[in-house]
């Protein structure tokens, strides 16, 4: 028994459609174009609020509300032979020496949000005049603690400053310190290899630098903190103190 083949266009419908009646695929085609010019309009406001809220506050995208540490990205490097003995932040005091260490150290705080101290958990007790608060991150305090204790080695060149109860050796106590626990706390766990100080009679060894290492892109740790920081001024109730520059 064999089924002749119908061509469907030619076959007549089981039902009547009804005259003036809309097919899905005509109700597809028919929001189509309101739905692209809906998403169109949409898109533009979102994207004129962002220009607007950049322009107004410059500081309002790197102020996410998360930790520092969440921010940069981990690249791999591989140091010099000589990178611990060949540096410009090491050696005889210098004008060279002293200009890389103030570039180095050119963020001695930054703005965090109220929004921010929250979500931190920071009791900051300096306010700044925009709302914000106050603060210093950990690794310009390990920088200012290598510098003063750098100077502390050339006390003929270097006047170190500060409270007298908060100055000299004391000063260099805290500073030897706050370096041990923050090595503890985030330590380098880098392999380095080592080699004789003398190969023939087995005495000393050295470690060698040129390792394989992650480390965190100081560079956009650097521009993110100069995005953050305040001028003295900006310090609520600085006039009269020694930070008052006016």
């Amino acid at each position: 028994m064999s089924f002749s083949k119908i061509n469907n266009d030619e076959q007549e419908p089981f039902l009547d459609k009804h005259e003036g009646e809309i097919s899905p695929k005509s109700r597809k085609r028919v929001w189509i174009l309101p739905s692209i010019a809906l998403f169109s309009v949409v898109a533009h406001l979102a994207l004129l609020l962002l220009w607007r809220t950049v322009w107004t506050h410059p500081n309002a995208m790197s102020k996410t509300v998360q930790k520092p540490s969440q921010l940069f990205k981990t690249q791999i490097e591989i140091w010099p032979e000589d990178a611990w003995d060949n540096s410009v932040y090491v050696g005889p005091p210098s004008k060279e020496l002293d200009a890389a260490w103030d570039k180095l150290q050119a963020v001695e705080g930054i703005s965090v949000s109220p929004e921010e101290v929250a979500k931190l958990d920071l009791k900051s007790r300096v306010h700044l005049k925009n709302g914000d608060q106050a603060a210093v991150m950990g690794y310009f305090h390990n920088l200012h603690c290598l510098r003063y204790l750098y100077q502390g080695l050339h006390p003929d060149i270097y006047v170190r400053g500060g409270d007298p109860g908060h100055s000299g050796h004391h000063h260099d106590y805290h500073c030897i310190e706050v370096l041990r626990r923050s090595v503890l706390c985030q330590p380098d766990f880098s392999v380095h290899g080592i080699h004789w100080q003398h190969e023939d009679k087995k005495v000393g060894v050295d470690l060698q630098p040129e390792s394989k290492r992650e480390c965190v892109n100081f560079e956009a740790v650097y521009n993110y903190s100069m995005t953050r920081r305040f001028p003295y001024d900006m310090i609520v109730g600085v006039e009269g103190s020694a930070y008052d520059t006016s």
